[in-house]
């Protein structure tokens, strides 16, 4: 599936809190993103409001815990350039519209701002 041309928040299936796209990823959702550049105060708020109302969370997301990142989305593991018989690719193929990844330092090709917390 060709994801250049979708919203990266519309492929990870992102929820809304204080006007903010958030999506829980990871293998058991304990790292939050928050979609665009944001003041990391709203974001916070934010994400404490997502993760006591959906995740079941009890302490709230700390601003100085959020960090602004650029993000892409995968559709290969980025190390075999889609060979037919790689299992990391099979596994990033089987989730509709690939993977994100979220540890971008920098902006570049095919980047978007994200803000992300790890409460893992």
């Amino acid at each position: 599936m060709d994801t250049t041309t979708r919203d990266p928040a519309d492929v990870m299936e992102a929820v809304g809190f204080r006007g903010i796209r958030l999506a829980a990823i990871g293998d058991d959702g304990d790292v939050l993103v928050a979609f665009g550049h944001h003041d990391p105060d709203v974001v916070a708020a934010a994400m404490t409001e997502l993760g006591q109302a959906v995740l079941g969370w009890t302490l709230p997301v700390e601003a100085d815990e959020v960090d602004q990142r650029w993000g892409h989305i995968m559709t290969s593991c980025e190390t075999c350039d889609s060979k037919p018989d790689c299992r990391e690719c099979a596994i990033i193929r089987s989730h509709d519209g690939g993977w994100m990844a979220y540890d971008d330092e920098t902006d570049g090709p095919g980047r978007f701002p994200i803000m992300v917390v790890d409460v893992s």
